[in-house]
This record gives structure tokens, C-alpha cells and sequence, in this order.
């Protein structure tokens, strides 16, 4: 029961919610921020207190009927995977809330409403293991990002086209997806994942998979699907970019991780394709992410990156799965196998908490400044030093700094990725010259923005944030050193699952 409360806690509080803000707006934004706090620390007590943290297995399962003629159910149930997405995703709603008191102008309660529609989805989407509930909840989630981008964004025309441009997208990457999954239920009768795993054959995985592949690929988003991400964040508000960055792109990283587990044969068959749009992503985005004047589209851009190091660490671990490695290489295919499927949560836990720091304080300058342009901004440090040190920390992070947590998740991609597919794929260690761009072009960040000659429009009275605005950013510091100095306290609750679906 406490899994269905913690999925279904956001969006019943989110009706009265809405009808509490048409008369008092300051009580909807009250109960809002309470709820969202209700819900992260409930996610803290399910995992620290009712998740077995040693058992692979899944755990806490509930199952309610729902179309039982054709095996459609609520089946939700936690392991060590969605243990560590559950809890990145309430803690990124909650942080969102919070900003979203200063960063959100107007109808502030139907915001809050649309919020908590979002965390519904999202929990629901990492909980759920039957196919059919997973799809609805995956929907779920378009609804409310739909509205936080062409509601709320600071132009509404190009904020409108911009929400638009991501239903199409992200929609119909998601109804292929669903064909994907009706094909599987026409081969074994269920929709359930723990029956599907290992219950196909190669023919019906490589049908599967390359059917499920365009709704994840066109929501991590994968290049050359890639090109509604940078419009919406641009037009979009920085709390839902925060959201979009830290957690839909999840959703898919999150599918990925699954289709490893339920479709290995089917990921190794397109092995080749799926390694080179992967290091095209990596390297692409890096690239085109220096040459942006807009601060958000830099990050933006960033994202891409990053999801591009979870695409390659899934195939690599499909191929040890079910490939073999060379023998010149002294590590066993299961190593490999645990090091690519642990460094890809863990890139999509530390990619949600710096992408969370990165946006809102782009959200922040532009409030401030009047502008995201980084060449009309520079020299903000003088007016705004806190702000400044908040942006080197989550710069250097993004960039895998040693000691940060986005460090630990990339070392185990490249050690996991690269070890299993240097022979014969040589060429997919090129991926790890992106961080490397991406630390080169937040560190240039840092020093326009910040460190450079003051420009006459910052010379003016520059709104500086409050210590109640900064306060949740530097909670967000909080995840990114503890994990980067002891990723131990993240792995020990994934390790389980992955050993238990582990070649």
C-alpha cells in the first residue's frame, strides 16, 4: 500500500489544491510545498525502512486488476533501480516547488496543481511493472510538462510552439513505443515485465526493440532526434526545465536501463547503430554547446550529453549480456555488464541533481539581469558572488570533476563501455573526450558570466536572490559532493538489481 501512496499522494492533493488556489492562493502554494515534502520524505522512509537494500528482487509489490481479459494491471513494486529514480524524483519535485515560489510570475497555485499531476507521472512511470500502467503513467507526464512550457514560459508565443513542438515529439516517439509493447503481449500474453524478461526469442526482441527504441530515443533524447529539447528549455520556466532535464529525460535513461534487462538480444542485434548515435550524441552536444550565447541552451545542450553517456553504457551492457569480450581484456563479461548498468543510473541520479543547480540558476540570472545572453551578463560576480561559487560548484561537476558526483558515474561507463567494446569498436572511446568539452565550456561560462569585465547594464541595481531562494540550491550541492566522495551510500541500493539480472 505505501508504494501506491507515494504514487498517488501528489495528484489527489493536486485537485484540492487547485480549487483552494481560486480563492487563497497563498494557502494553495502552503499545502503545495507541504505535500511535495510529504512525498520526499516518505520516499526516504519507504527506501531507508521498508526496502530490503540485499534482496535483487522486486519488493513491496502491489497489484490491483484492471483490464484482467488482456493482463493490463497496476503492478507496482520497487527494486534497487527504481529505489534510487523514486527517490531522485521527488527530491527534484520538491526543490522545483520550492524555486518555483520565486521563479514562477503568476497563477502560482494552478502551477503547483500542474506539479503535482507531473510527480504522479513520474513516480508512477519508475514504480510500475506491467507495460500497460507504465505506458499510461509515461503519458501522464506530457500533460503537465505540456502546460509548465507553453503556460508559464516568459514568451508565450515561442513558448506555445515550444510545447507543441515536445507533444509531437515526445508523442509519438511514445506510440511506437506502445506498439512495441502490444507486439510483446501478442507474443507471451502479458504485460508484465518480470514475465516478459527472457521469454522472448531474438526475431521478437529485434521487433521490440527497435519499436521501443523511438519512444525512448526521441525523449533522452537521442541525436538526431534531439531538436525539440534545446526549444523547450529556452522557452520553458527554469523550475520546469529543472523537471524536463533532471526527470523526463529519466524516463527514457530509466526504459533503457529496463529494456537491457527485457530485450538484451534486441539491443546487441542493432549494437553498431545504437554505439554510433550514442558517441555522435556525446560528441555533437558537447560541441554545438560551446558555440550558444543563451545560458539555458548551453545547459540544454549539456543534457543531451549526458544522457548520451546512459544510451551507450545500456548497449554496452547488452552486449556483454549476450556477447563475449577479448580475451586480451582481464575482466569477466558480468564486471562489465555491472559497471555500465551501475554507471548509467548512477549518470542519470548525478546529470538530475547538477542539471537542478545549472537550471534554476540560470533562472535566477535571468530574473535578476533581465537576460540569459552570456556576452550582455558578464562580470556578475561583483554583484552576485554567491550565485557565482553555486555555478562553479554545479560547472565543475557537469564537467565529472574528481570528487563531484557526476565523476563517479562517468568512470564507470567509460571503464565499463570501453573495456567491453574496444575490440572491435575502438572507436567508441572517443566518447570520453566529452567531458572534457563539456568542463572546457562551463569553466568559459563561469568566466564570462561571472568573472569578466562588468557590463553597463549590470551596473544597475541588480535584484539580488534572497538566502531563502539560495537555500535550495545549496541543498542540491548536498547530493553532489556526498555522493561524489561516497557513491558507496547510492550503489549499495542498486547493486542487488543489477547483480540479479547480471549475465
Amino acid at each position: 500500500m505505501i508504494l501506491s501512496i507515494l504514487i498517488f499522494l501528489p495528484i489527489i492533493s493536486a485537485i484540492p489544491i487547485y480549487l483552494v488556489s481560486r480563492i487563497e492562493k497563498k494557502s494553495a502554494i502552503i499545502l503545495s510545498l507541504l505535500m511535495l515534502t510529504v512525498t520526499f520524505l516518505l520516499s526516504i522512509y519507504t527506501v531507508a525502512f521498508r526496502f530490503n537494500h540485499s534482496l535483487g528482487a522486486f519488493q513491496l509489490a502491489e497489484t490491483y486488476e484492471w483490464l484482467p481479459y488482456i493482463g493490463a494491471k497496476y503492478h507496482a513494486a520497487m527494486d534497487g533501480i527504481s529505489a534510487v529514480m523514486t527517490l531522485l524524483g521527488s527530491f527534484l519535485c520538491l526543490i522545483a516547488g520550492w524555486s518555483s515560489y520565486w521563479l514562477i510570475p503568476h497563477d502560482k497555485g494552478e502551477w503547483y496543481a500542474v506539479l503535482l499531476v507531473f510527480e504522479t507521472g513520474i513516480l508512477g512511470t519508475f514504480l510500475c511493472i506491467n507495460l500497460a500502467t507504465f505506458y499510461i503513467f509515461w503519458e501522464l507526464v506530457l500533460i503537465p510538462m505540456f502546460f509548465m512550457i507553453g503556460k508559464w514560459g516568459p514568451e508565450p508565443e515561442k513558448a506555445r510552439r515550444a510545447a507543441i513542438k515536445f507533444l509531437i515529439y515526445t508523442h509519438v516517439g511514445a506510440i511506437l513505443m506502445l506498439l512495441g509493447f502490444i507486439y510483446v503481449y501478442t507474443q507471451l500474453g502479458t504485460f508484465e515485465m518480470t514475465e516478459i524478461a527472457g521469454g522472448l526469442g531474438l526475431t521478437a526482441q529485434k521487433i521490440a526493440m527497435a519499436l521501443v527504441f523511438f519512444g525512448f530515443a526521441f525523449k533522452l533524447p537521442v541525436f538526431p532526434f534531439h531538436t525539440w529539447l534545446p526549444d523547450a528549455h529556452v522557452e520553458a520556466p527554469s523550475p520546469a526545465s529543472v523537471l524536463l532535464a533532471g526527470l523526463l529525460l529519466k524516463m527514457a535513461g530509466y526504459g533503457f536501463v529496463r529494456s537491457v534487462w527485457l530485450f538484451p538480444m534486441g539491443i546487441e542485434a542493432f549494437k553498431l547503430v545504437f554505439l554510433i548515435l550514442a558517441v555522435v550524441s556525446v560528441l555533437y552536444s558537447a560541441s554545438v554547446a560551446i558555440m550558444q550565447e543563451d545560458m539555458k541552451k548551453m545547459i540544454a545542450y549539456s543534457s543531451i550529453n549526458h544522457m548520451g553517456y546512459v544510451f551507450l553504457a545500456t548497449t554496452a551492457a547488452a552486449v556483454a549480456s549476450i556477447g563475449t569480450i577479448s580475451p586480451a581484456l582481464n575482466i569477466s563479461t558480468t564486471s562489465i555488464f555491472e559497471y555500465c548498468m551501475l554507471g548509467a543510473i548512477f549518470v542519470m541520479f548525478s546529470h538530475g541533481v547538477i542539471i537542478g543547480i545549472l537550471f534554476l540558476l540560470a533562472g535566477i540570472i535571468h530574473h535578476s539581469a533581465g537576460t540569459r545572453e552570456i556576452s550582455k551578463i558578464e562580470g556578475l560576480a561583483h554583484k552576485m558572488p554567491w550565485v557565482a561559487f553555486l555555478l562553479l560548484i554545479g560547472g565543475i561537476a557537469a564537467g565529472g570533476m574528481p570528487g563531484m558526483v557526476g565523476f563517479v558515474g562517468e568512470l564507470l561507463v567509460f571503464v565499463g563501455s570501453i573495456s567491453g567494446l574496444f575490440d572491435p569498436y575502438w572507436w567508441v572511446s572517443f566518447a570520453i573526450a566529452g567531458p572534457l568539452i563539456v568542463l572546457a565550456f562551463m569553466i568559459w561560462l563561469n568566466q564570462r558570466v561571472f568573472f569578466g569585465e562588468l557590463q553597463l547594464r549590470a551596473k544597475s541595481d541588480i535584484e539580488n536572490p534572497s538566502p531563502w531562494e539560495l537555500l535550495p540550491l545549496a541543498i542540491l550541492v548536498i547530493p553532489i559532493i556526498l555522493f561524489g566522495i561516497y557513491p558507496e551510500l547510492l550503489n549499495t541500493l542498486m547493486k542487488e538489481a543489477v547483480r540479479a539480472i547480471a549475465p
